[in-house]
């Protein structure tokens, strides 16, 4: 997917679920790239409401808003969930594999 011209993205999904016989919290795996930035990973999209989401995890997303990888989902009146995640791209500077 591209951002627009205001570096506005959406995309559409169905809300996963965990992995079969686990306890990883259900999540959605996202890596981003740009003109003269390389692939990298960063964290994956995981729900708020999940349980088995750990406190490490809830730690890290501590205090940063919409810019937190743990999402709180909203249903709207077209009874479709949407959630807010605003991304902030780095450029790697050096050891740019395997962020």
């Amino acid at each position: 997917m591209r951002t627009n011209a205001q570096g506005r993205y959406e995309f559409r999904t169905f809300k996963p679920g965990s992995y079969p016989n686990s306890r990883n919290p259900a999540h959605i795996h996202a890596y981003i790239s740009g003109p003269d930035y390389p692939e990298y990973w960063i964290d994956e999209f995981l729900f708020a409401d999940d349980p088995f989401i750990k406190d490490d995890d809830k730690q890290k997303a501590g205090g940063q808003g919409t810019f937190s990888h743990i999402l709180s989902l909203t249903r709207g009146s077209d009874g479709i969930l949407r959630a807010v995640r605003d991304i902030k791209i780095e450029r790697c500077t050096k050891n740019c594999t395997g962020r």
